[in-house]
């Protein structure tokens, strides 16, 4: 008797444990942040065979699981899908606050706007990251922000990014997480008309992987981002996170393109060596630099 109420008390624990965590995975909306992104039975690239349809650039999702490299999701009328998570950009999920006497601010790092406090288990919807040290929260109808390390927040590495104005500390904070996050790929292959990372980078893809990590929407091409995204920028007033283009092939048009990372280098996939950190003084990238666009 002893041990049946045991079990029927472990069980209810357990069914109360899952009801929460698929009711907070199940507030997380999402949106494709790609185009013709494949959906999938199940969380596999080994296959083709398991894909069930496309999706569209901005399509939304909701997002209900991680499952590796992969988000479980429900998007049309396919619940329970599969989508690689570099092509899901999170704009809603649930944060929880860790400590009690919270501040909420009424602008990020504004201390003299403190709009109200609040306590362990207060729980917000999270609509973005703002630098790298806060998130953008929805409550009571108002929009406040609270910094990040208070805050425990559902699939936080693919929350879209809310950018601050240029020049601002919180726009220097952001695109130093970009470089950052950039960097994090060094040594991943080069493999030509690829933005999966397990499987390698052309030059193009990998800069619109980090790119669009931050919510920078680019064309697919180094031609195509060089001809419509961003503004141009003379050379000697490269920033880090401007785009820099080459003409590495026979016409002298733009075929490569890197991210400034600040003193004289760019960070780029190489058909020889992936990614890499390259000088922008060096011999091969001084005689083929073509231009430069801010895209941030």
């Amino acid at each position: 008797m002893r041990k049946m109420k045991w079990l029927t008390a472990s069980l209810l624990l357990a069914g109360s444990i899952i009801l929460f965590t698929a009711t907070a995975y199940g507030q997380a909306q999402g949106q494709i942040a790609g185009d013709n992104v494949r959906v999938r039975e199940t969380p596999s690239l080994e296959s083709d065979t398991n894909i069930i349809f496309q999706t569209s650039r901005g399509e939304a999702v909701e997002i209900v699981d991680i499952v590796g490299q992969f988000y479980r999701v429900n998007v049309r009328d396919a619940q329970g899908a599969y989508i690689f998570r570099e092509f899901v950009n999170v704009n809603e999920t649930v944060g929880m606050l860790k400590f009690d006497n919270i501040p909420i601010l009424a602008a990020a790092g504004a201390w003299d706007e403190i709009i109200s406090t609040y306590d362990t288990g207060d729980a917000f919807d999270v609509t973005g990251r703002y630098g790298s040290d806060w998130y953008q929260i929805r409550y009571n109808g108002q929009v406040g922000f609270v910094e990040r390390h208070v805050l425990d927040v559902s699939f936080s590495n693919s929350l879209v990014i809310i950018r601050p104005a240029r020049g601002s500390t919180a726009n220097g904070d952001m695109i130093d997480e970009l470089v950052a996050y950039a960097k994090s790929y060094l040594g991943t292959p080069y493999r030509f008309g690829s933005m999966d990372a397990s499987r390698g980078f052309d030059c193009s893809g990998f800069v619109s992987v980090v790119m669009r990590r931050f919510d920078i929407a680019l064309q697919r091409s180094s031609a195509s981002m060089a001809a419509t995204n961003g503004t141009f920028v003379e050379r000697n007033a490269l920033m880090p996170g401007d785009l820099v283009f080459f003409a590495t092939g026979a016409r002298g048009r733009v075929s490569h393109v890197g991210i400034y990372i600040g003193d004289d280098r760019f960070i780029h996939s190489a058909t020889r060596g992936g990614v890499i950190i390259s000088g922008m003084g060096e011999t091969y990238y001084r005689t083929r630099y073509l231009r430069a666009n801010r895209v941030i």
